[in-house]
């Protein structure tokens, strides 16, 4: 008996073995399946409406059955024809496997990134307006004296989606209308009730789907409303002070979560919405009870 002795061109480890001792085989017979588990390969179609949109390189992001986490890999190679059947292009992607927690030929669903920012930063004292729509990823930054305005109380089509939520310090005004926020909404402090851009200064978070706590506190301002969101984490309202008597418009919500409020001059109150009380899953604590 001969005994050959082969060697895998690349280092990993044995997943299949397809002929067994004793067994005849040919040239070019297949022997063996050794697999690298420190990189993947995930195997994918996308539409052939999205190649303007698709380059090698671009990131996927993607989920695998049988795992809780997401994962991302990069686009390694676009197939050069699409599929006759479906009009799918197919995109092979590389994906780094450290510590080898994936498998081999498991089912996966994803996305291919097409576009990237940083977050969004608004300077001191600077003034930023859009009507939208808009995708931030990596959420808003306000600085102190800045104003963001976001979608408009007059128009109620969608402004479009913060990720990254929204986090402002010491800032003149923030004004969210009809946005999704991811994140939740974080504001502390103000810069007083009057100066620029419109001359007073207000919170309005209007109308806005609010993934994640909310925390407004120690906003000093002229006017503020927290009106006709839906909001899954806690909502914390808490020692903002106005000038117009009808402030701290805090109604129509609609919170999964709990409402608390303590130190709000003026108190909690419709104010001249016409707003009704705020749907709570949770309690509603301090000055919050009446609303």
């Amino acid at each position: 008996m001969i005994v050959v002795q082969k060697s895998s061109p690349i280092n990993g480890i044995l997943s299949r073995r397809v002929v067994n001792r004793g067994d005849v085989v040919s040239p070019g017979t297949e022997l063996f399946v050794v697999i690298d588990p420190s990189s993947m390969r995930l195997e994918a179609s996308v539409p052939s409406e999205s190649l303007s949109e698709l380059k090698v390189g671009a990131t996927v992001d993607f989920t695998v059955r049988g795992y809780e986490q997401r994962f991302t890999g990069r686009v390694d190679r676009i197939a050069p024809a699409a599929d006759p059947t479906t009009r799918q292009v197919p995109i092979y992607v590389a994906i780094p496997n450290t510590g080898g927690r994936l498998v081999a030929g498991l089912y996966a669903e994803g996305r291919v990134v097409s576009q990237s920012a940083e977050g969004l930063v608004v300077p001191q004292n600077a003034v930023c307006l859009s009507d939208g729509p808009v995708r931030i990823l990596a959420g808003v930054w306000v600085q102190p004296g800045a104003t963001f305005e976001l979608g408009s109380d007059e128009n109620p089509s969608s402004s479009g989606t913060i990720s990254g939520g929204v986090h402002a310090t010491d800032p003149a005004g923030v004004h969210i209308h009809h946005a999704t926020i991811n994140g939740g909404l974080r504001i502390h402090g103000g810069s007083g009730p009057f100066g620029p851009p419109f001359d007073v200064t207000w919170n309005a978070i209007e109308d806005n789907t609010i993934h994640g706590a909310v925390t407004i506190t120690g906003y000093d301002g002229f006017w503020m409303g927290f009106l006709g969101n839906h909001v899954s984490g806690t909502v914390t309202l808490s020692n903002n002070t106005l000038i117009d008597p009808d402030g701290n418009e805090y109604v129509t919500n609609t919170i999964h979560g709990s409402m608390r409020c303590w130190g709000n001059d003026p108190a909690p109150q419709p104010g001249d919405s016409g707003g009704s009380p705020n749907i709570v899953t949770g309690p509603k604590t301090g000055q919050c009870a009446a609303v």
